[in-house]
C-alpha cells in the first residue's frame, strides 16, 4: 500500500455529488438486476473482503461500517460515470446505470435482469485502486501528473510518476480490457475517440 489512505471526507464528498443525498447518512443498497431506484452499489462488503489482497483486506476490516459503505459507493459511481455504456438503462427509475437492455457481449445477449459479473468485478478493481492510491486519483489530476485524459474507455496519457511507480496505469487498462464490449468507442484512423464524461 502506497502511503496513508486519503481522508475519507473526499470519498464522502464524491458519494454526495454522485447520489444527490448530501448530508444524509447512506445505507448500502446493492443492485440485484431489478433496476432498484435506491441502488447505490454493484458489490457487497463480503465481495470486497474476498477480492482484496491480504494487506488491503486488513485495512478494509479496520474501516468503520460507514467507511466501507462510502468506499463501495465511490467505486460503483466511478465505474458508472467513466464509460459511455452500450444499450439503454432498463428503467428510468433505476438508481445506477446497470442493468441495461439491448447489449450483446462476445456474441451472447446480456440479460436485462442481472448485472454482468464483469461490471461487478470492475467495481472491485476500482475499489482496490481507491484503497491503494487514495480517492484523489479519481478526482484530482494535479499530483498525478496526468497530461491528457479521455474517458469512454478510461484512456489516459501520463507523465512519469514521481516515485517511478506506474502500477495504477495498468490497473485502469485492466478495467478497460475487462469491460470492452460493454462500452461505446468511436474510432478514426484507428485512434479511440472518447467523450470526456468526468468533470
Amino acid at each position: 500500500m502506497r502511503g496513508a489512505l486519503r481522508p475519507l471526507t473526499s470519498v464522502t464528498a464524491f458519494c454526495c455529488w454522485a447520489s444527490g443525498y448530501c448530508g444524509v447518512a447512506m445505507r448500502l443498497v446493492v443492485e440485484t438486476g431489478q433496476g432498484l431506484p435506491e441502488a447505490n452499489s454493484y458489490i457487497v462488503e463480503s465481495d470486497a473482503q474476498a477480492f482484496l489482497p491480504s494487506a488491503l483486506a486488513d485495512d478494509w476490516l479496520a474501516f468503520l461500517p460507514d467507511e466501507r459503505i462510502d468506499h463501495l459507493i465511490a467505486a460503483t459511481q466511478f465505474i458508472d460515470v467513466s464509460f459511455r455504456w452500450a444499450g439503454k438503462i432498463k428503467s428510468l427509475e433505476q438508481g445506477l446505470l446497470w442493468p441495461r437492455t439491448g447489449i450483446t457481449f462476445q456474441g451472447h445477449e446480456v440479460s436485462p435482469d442481472d448485472v454482468p459479473r464483469q461490471i461487478r468485478r470492475a467495481t472491485l478493481m476500482a475499489l482496490q485502486i481507491l484503497m491503494q492510491e487514495g480517492f484523489d486519483l479519481f478526482q484530482s489530476t494535479g499530483d498525478l501528473l496526468i497530461k491528457r485524459e479521455r474517458l469512454a474507455a478510461i484512456e489516459t496519457e501520463y507523465f512519469a510518476p514521481p516515485d517511478g511507480d506506474g502500477d495504477y496505469k495498468s490497473a485502469f487498462t485492466d478495467i478497460n480490457n475487462l469491460l470492452k464490449g460493454f462500452y461505446i468507442t468511436q474510432t478514426k484512423g484507428g485512434v479511440i475517440v472518447a467523450e470526456v464524461l468526468r468533470r
